[in-house]
Order: C-alpha cells, then structure tokens, then sequence
C-alpha cells in the first residue's frame, strides 16, 4: 500500500557574504506550498581556506580519470599512487568541512528544534544559495553538506537538496510512468547497457520504457514531442560549462549538443507533465542550473564528474530503493550512503569520493515525490493538459479551429504583403522572424491573470535605486508562492503573497496579480482588459513601463468607491515576444475565446501594432489601442482602432522644424533602418519636412546594416557639408546609434528617434549631450501634476512617457466602459467626438475621426545636470 508521509519544507537560505567574513542565514517554513515561517538564524562562519582546500581536493580527483566526462581518455588506468594521494586528500577536505560544521551548532541546533516543534516524518532542507558572487554560490552548492551532524545525526531521513526556483508543483505518478531513457556515447569503455538493464527492471513495476541509443538531432526532437513523460533519464559523457549556467550532453560519438539546442523541446515536455530529469553523467550542476530555468520540477545530477562504476551503481540503487515505495529524497539518501563502499574498493576502479556525487535539485512547492503503488486498479488516467486556472476561458480544442486557423493564417500573409511588402519569413521588424502558427498550447503560457509569471526575474530589471538586489531573492520567493495560490484558487493568500513582494521591490506584474488576486477573493464581477507587451522581446523593461502605466490605473480605479459602475477592474497580461505573428494570433484568440474581454491596449513596436490592428479590422468584434506605436499607417487604420501617443509624421516636422528654426542649420545626414516601418517612416517625413523649409538631405546611411563604417560615413557626411545627424533607431539599431553618437563626439548636432534612443544609456554617452528627440510626454512638461505625485509615490521614482500613456490609454478605455460596458459600446464611445476621460497632461484623452489622439509633441534635450536625476550626470530637458 502506497505510505502518506506527512512532510515539511525547510528553505535555507544563504545570502549575502564571503568565505572570508561568514554569510547570513535565513529560514523559511513550507506548509502545502505555503510559507508559514520565516527566521533569521545565526550566520554561518567565516572560511576563507575552503575554495583553496576544494581546489586541491578536485585537482587530485580529476587525476584519476575514467570518468562519464565530455572528452574521455580511453583506456586511462588509475595508477597507485594518485589514488593514495586523491585518498588523502578527499579526507582531508572531509575533516575540514566537518571542522567547519562544528561551527554551525547555534544554526544546526535552530533547525532542529523548528523541525522537531512540528513533527514531521518528512523534513526536505533545500538548500538556496545568493552570496553575490556565483562562484562562490557554486562553491557552497558543492560542500558535501551530507557531513553535517544536522544530517549525520537530527533528520535521519533527510537529504540537502539544492533549489532548483519556485514552479508549480506537479502531481504524484497516478498512472503507469513512462520513461524515456537517452544513452548517448559510450566512448572510453562506459557500460552504459548495464543502466539500461537497471531501468528495464521497473517494466515489472508498471514503467513503460523507451530508450534511444545514439539518437540524431530529429529522433530526439520527435521522442520530446510525440509523447508525455514523467521521467527523462540521460547516462553517457556530458559537462557543464559558462560559470555552471549550462551543459552539454553527447548523443553520439561525434556529436555533442548543448542543451539550449533542446530548450523548446524540453519545455514542451515539461508543459506535458515531465516530473523527474535523471542526468547519470559528469559534472551536472550547470545541466541543473539550465533546466532549473525551464521550470523542470525535480532533477537528480552529478555534481563532479563520475566514474562509470558509481554512476551504474547508484542508478541501480536508486531505483530499487524509489520503486519499493521510499520518497524520492530518501531513496537518493539511501542509494548515496550505498555507495560507501566504492571509496575504498580496490578491485574495480575505487572513487574516494563516492557519496558526494549525486545530488537532488527540487521546486520547494513540490510534495516528495513516489511511486506509484501498481496494486491499485482504480489509478486515473494521465491528463493530456496541464491544469491552467479555472477563471481563464477554456480555449477550443485545437482540431475545431483548424478552418480558423488556416484563415488566420491567410490574414497574417495579407497583412505582411499589404504592408510590409515582404513574404512571410522575412525579418520585419528589427530582430523578429516569422516563424510557425503558435497554438492554443503556446497561446494558454503567454496568458496570466496571476497563476503564472510572465516577466523572468522581474526584480532584477528594476534600478538598485528601487530595489536592493538583496531582496531579489525573497521577493521571488513572494511572486512564486502568489502564482501557486493563484493557480489552486487561493485568492486571498495570493493577494497577501503579492503584497508582501511589491512592498520588497516595486514590480508592476506583481501589483496586477495582487489587483487581481484581490478582486477574485472578494467575489466581485469584474471588467476586464487585456493588455499585449513585449515581455519576451529584446528589451523586457519596455515591457514593465507599459506595465506600470496600466497597474497604477487598475490601482485608482479599484480603490476608488464608484470604481467602474460599482465593479472592479480586471488586467489579463499577455506576451507578445514583440513579434507580429504571435500578436495576430493573440488577437484571434482573444476575439473568439475571451468574451468577457472588452478591450485591448498594447503593442510596443509599429510593425507588431500594424498586423494585429489588421486582425481587430478584420474581425471588428474588439476594439485595439496602442499608447506606444507611432507609425503613420495607424491613422484612419479602422473604426476599431485606435492611438494615444503622437505618430511619426507630427515627430518628424518637430525634428525639423528645431533644425532650422533653432539651429539655423540646413544640411543634415541620416541613418535609417531599411525595411523598418518605424524607422523609414521617421526618415521620410523629416526629408519632407526639411525640403519644405529649403533644407536638404545630403546623405542616406542604412543603419540596420552590419557592415557600415561608421568612422567613414561621418567622414563622408562632413565632406558634403552636413551639419546635422538624424538617428532614425529601432530596438535592434541602439548600439549602433550609441556608437555614431560617440564617434561624432560632438562636432555635429544630433537629432535622436521618438522612443529607442529615449533611454538611461544615451544619458550615459557623454558626447549625447545637445542631442534633440521628439517625444509624447515628460513629467516636467504640462502634465497632470496628480498623475505625476502619485506615480512617483507608487514606483518610488520618476515616471517616463510609456508609463504615462499607458495609463491614459487605461483610463480611456475604462470611461468607455464605464459609458457602455460592452464590446461595441466601447467602440461607439471610443469613436464618438465629445468622448474624453482623464489623462496624463493638459490634453484629455479623447479620438479624431482617424482614431489619433490630437497629442502634443514633446521636444527634449539631453543636458548636464548636477544632481542628475538619472544618476548619470545628465538628463532629458524639456524645451520648447
């Protein structure tokens, strides 16, 4: 009969230090997913010989060779004397650990009477590791910890398990456990048939095993696709690399893959249920780190390289020890201690350092996993989806919108052609490609109310100014356990969660989700919004400026006692990748399987806005705002879309009108991006411009091409007498601008784009300084002074003109609701000519007949100021 252990989670989180001055220790309490504890605990003390004393320890035990290592040397024989002295040296690097462990007995003694208070059978110590420096972060990960008497002696039956990040937890097996077995080469003599016979024994205990010997590229790509697993198990020759950030595996002889190349693969498995990764292989930490990002729930690794004969073995007893009912982290104990005896074998190529080397990486919300008990003939049959949150729409199954996809996908084409002139596969828009139709599955993991993170590591994009890099780890901590909550429909504990990550670090994601947790908790019926960002895009904080601009108004609304017609606001944050095919099918999905969506605000680049307004136009069933995307070809697009900020033309004139009405100068040079809408549309509305005020254009550079001579082509702007240079920069072609602004240094004017160049790094150039841009908006400009107190309040800082305008473009749509709370009503009010709602400057928010909003263009310059409010010595100016 299959045990119920009863079980808690230990965190023990080390942060902030040195090995030359201790680090800090932090506790945390797990209850079914849920932190109930969390305690300072004595630091641990200082050691600054350790890194020396492993460095010795490894040199002696990489000597000895015969290893599951990338690159094996075939036939190397393990001679007397380097196992004397990898012998002696193993030992004394244990004696100097448990030296050093004798000074944890304040910690060890804490630990153990919190496990004790609370009296579970099960107690998993996760260990979590954020010194500031990664090597030492490895280093800590590699202590053979099982030495400690907090192991040795109080949790008998516990293991030190490394983090492998906060994830949904997965579901025991509750069916037959299919397993894929990867044997890759057996160069250097490894027995790898012998593994496979290990596995083949579970076949009596309800396994179904597929094993790939020596598979290419595609077999594998097919396996990872064409079935669910619940177990990946690799044995042969691999290596981590990069600062132990990622790995390698060798599939066949002469074939060696890194595992990036298998990244969309292995997220597909892990969408698919995947529960366990076994890497029976050498030196795994960096495999565990890469997986670890891919949200891989539980990994067993090597952390050293391994001999053939102890990753056999401890294969061997591992799954007699898991198979015969032992929790997952009790069977590695058991199968490690096990391994004892090959420390001094002298028969078969003996390894000092045995019962170092396998080493359990686990999501801390993940229940100890077991197997199955076969017995029972009532086991449920596999889900063929993951579970997503109850309160998102159930999306159609895939086979009945195969018709609509296939129109879908005709209208993408029609789109592309109309207006990019350019066949589906071309790059369109700076980096982005074309690629295949996403699906209902892909679509359901770029769609969050809260149940899951959108924005990877979205502390870390903020300023240390807003958020001290030593909260990242807790407010991770915080963001995961609210999505967990989110997801089991635990609403008011998310919110909670959510709160206490905001008040760490000021994340707009997480203040949605906590908007949203709140609503649900209450039981409110609310309106609902989407909003489509860049998140996975080449510069995701474009993504959290729009975010904060739509958080900040879902906040007002939901506090104020009217709110909207008395019901709450509700936020669905979509990612867009900033790639056009993903936002037409984004905008399919959300035409046919979200009624209750009203609306649609977002898009960062032109040519992403221009092929979802084109789906929107098509099916005029939802309206489209973009508070961002200043292309031309928006205005008059549809009666269904609409703009907020200013567009390319009114950009352009400002540009030059500055040139000759200020500077008085009539020659300018530009660079431009070809094939980008944005950036050709900046370029030709400036020469018209110019041409119109006498000026002329005495050079075109293509600053989208890799081989430009920046050097040469100033040289030659100069020649012709230019006096002015205009950066007509896309996302891809800031460096490049970066690069021509320092290279000029100063001797010519500088006009910068609307938005690209807008950015703490030009500020840090100093030969920017006098450069003009045209932007919508500027906090020092006329501006709704409330806007600008309280999104300084909330963001602990200086608000930019994408924040501001998505926050207009929220209020808008929110008092078109408020009017006519329905897809066409909103519509209707967007469109009718004395609609306008609250905005962030002197201009209400209202629409002309072409769908633009009649705003104001904004010119700044890039001026020394001291204190800079950037930091950077300079600032964006205001002028006239």
């Amino acid at each position: 009969m299959e045990k119920n252990h009863s079980y808690i989670i230990f965190v023990l989180r080390i942060g902030r230090g040195t090995f030359s001055e201790g680090f800090p220790v932090t506790l945390q309490v797990f209850e079914a997913g849920s932190i109930v504890k969390e305690s300072r605990l004595p630091d641990i003390p200082a050691n600054a010989a350790l890194p020396s004393h492993y460095q010795r320890w490894r040199s002696s035990y990489d000597q000895l060779g015969n290893t599951r290592k990338i690159s094996p040397v075939a036939g190397q024989q393990t001679h007397g004397r380097l196992l004397e002295e990898c012998r002696d040296a193993t030992s004394a690097f244990e004696h100097h650990c448990e030296a050093w462990f004798q000074g944890f007995e304040s910690l060890r003694k804490s630990i153990w009477a919190e496990a004790k208070s609370r009296s579970a059978e099960q107690v998993c110590v996760i260990l979590d590791v954020n010194t500031g420096s990664h090597d030492q972060d490895t280093q800590l990960r590699k202590v053979p910890w099982h030495l400690w008497k907090l192991f040795d002696d109080d949790l008998p039956n516990s293991e030190m398990i490394l983090n492998a990040g906060f994830s949904r937890s997965v579901r025991q097996f509750d069916h037959q456990v299919n397993i894929l077995a990867i044997f890759g080469s057996a160069e250097g003599g490894l027995q790898l048939d012998k593994d496979l016979a290990a596995l083949e024994q579970l076949e009596s205990k309800g396994a179904v095993i597929t094993a790939l010997k020596q598979p290419n590229r595609e077999q594998l790509h097919d396996h990872l696709w064409q079935r669910s697993w619940d177990v990946i198990a690799f044995a042969g020759h691999s290596a981590s690399e990069a600062g132990y950030r990622q790995g390698h595996i060798q599939i066949r002889d002469d074939t060696s893959l890194p595992l990036s190349a298998l990244k969309q693969d292995l997220k597909h498995a892990v969408e698919q249920g995947l529960k366990l990764a076994i890497f029976n292989s050498c030196d795994g930490l960096g495999i565990a780190d890469y997986l670890t990002d891919l949200k891989v729930p539980i990994m067993i690794v090597m952390r050293e390289p391994v001999p053939d004969l102890v990753a056999r073995k401890f294969l061997f007893y591992f799954l007699e020890s898991f198979s015969s009912g032992e929790p997952l982290h009790t069977a590695v104990r058991t199968s490690r201690k096990r391994l004892h005896w090959l420390e001094s074998n002298d028969d078969e190529l003996p390894c000092p350092a045995a019962t170092w080397l396998p080493i359990i990486c686990q999501n801390p919300n993940q229940p100890p996993l077991q197997w199955p008990d076969m017995s029972k003939q009532h086991l449920k049959p596999r889900s063929k989806t993951p579970e997503i949150a109850q309160k998102k729409t159930d999306i159609k199954l895939w086979i009945t919108r195969g018709i609509v996809g296939l129109v879908a996908l005709a209208a993408i084409i029609w789109a592309m052609k109309k207006f990019f002139g350019s066949p589906a596969g071309e790059q369109i828009a700076g980096n982005s490609t074309i690629s295949s139709v996403i699906t209902p599955k892909a679509f359901e993991n770029r769609i969050s109310q809260g149940e899951e993170s959108l924005v990877a590591n979205e502390a870390e994009l903020l300023p240390e100014s807003l958020c001290d890099p030593g909260d990242h780890s807790n407010f991770q901590v915080f963001k995961d356990i609210g999505t967990q909550q989110m997801a089991s429909q635990n609403y008011g504990n998310a919110a909670a969660s959510f709160s206490t990550a905001f008040a760490l670090c000021p994340a707009p994601e997480v203040l949605i989700y906590q908007n949203n947790a709140e609503i649900a908790a209450s039981g409110e019926s609310p309106y609902t919004l989407a909003v489509s960002i860049p998140i996975g895009g080449a510069s995701p904080s474009n993504a959290l400026e729009m975010l904060r601009g739509m958080a900040q108004a879902q906040l007002e609304i939901n506090d104020s006692e009217a709110k909207i017609n008395g019901r709450p606001l509700q936020l669905l944050i979509l990612d867009d990748e900033d790639n056009p095919q993903i936002a037409a099918e984004i905008a399919n999905q959300l035409v046919d399987n979200y009624p209750e969506v009203l609306g649609v605000i977002g898009h960062w680049t032109s040519d992403v806005s221009l092929t979802a307004a084109a789906e929107y136009e098509q099916r005029k069933r939802l309206t489209f705002v973009t508070p961002i995307s200043t292309t031309n070809e928006l205005s008059d697009f549809s009666s269904w879309v609409f703009r907020s900020t200013i567009n390319n033309r009114s950009g352009s004139r400002a540009l030059a009108d500055h040139m000759v009405n200020v500077w008085q100068a009539k020659k300018a040079a530009i660079f431009c991006v070809e094939g980008v809408t944005y950036s050709q549309e900046i370029c030709a509305g400036f020469k018209r411009r110019l041409s119109s005020e006498g000026g002329e254009i005495v050079q075109q550079f293509n600053l989208g091409d890799p081989q430009l001579d920046i050097r040469k082509s100033l040289r030659d702007a100069k020649a012709k007498g230019a006096e002015v240079i205009l950066l007509a920069s896309n996302n891809a072609s800031v460096a490049r601008s970066l690069e021509i602004i320092n290279a000029n240094g100063g001797e010519l004017k500088l006009l910068g784009d609307m938005a690209n160049l807008y950015t703490i790094e030009t500020l840090k150039e100093a030969n920017a300084i006098g450069m003009v841009m045209a932007i919508a908006w500027h906090p020092d400009g006329p501006v709704n002074l409330n806007f600008v107190n309280e999104s300084g309040k909330l963001w602990r800082g200086r608000t930019n003109y994408v924040t501001a305008l998505s926050y207009g473009t929220t209020q808008a749509m929110v008092e078109a609701i408020r009017q006519a709370p329905s897809r066409a009503g909103v519509q209707a009010q967007l469109r009718d000519p004395e609609f306008k709602a609250p905005s962030p400057d002197a201009v209400p928010m209202t629409f002309g007949e072409t769908g633009d909003r009649p705003a104001p263009v904004q010119l700044v310059e890039v001026q020394r100021r001291s204190p800079s409010l950037s930091g950077t010595g300079a600032d964006f100016i205001p002028i006239d």
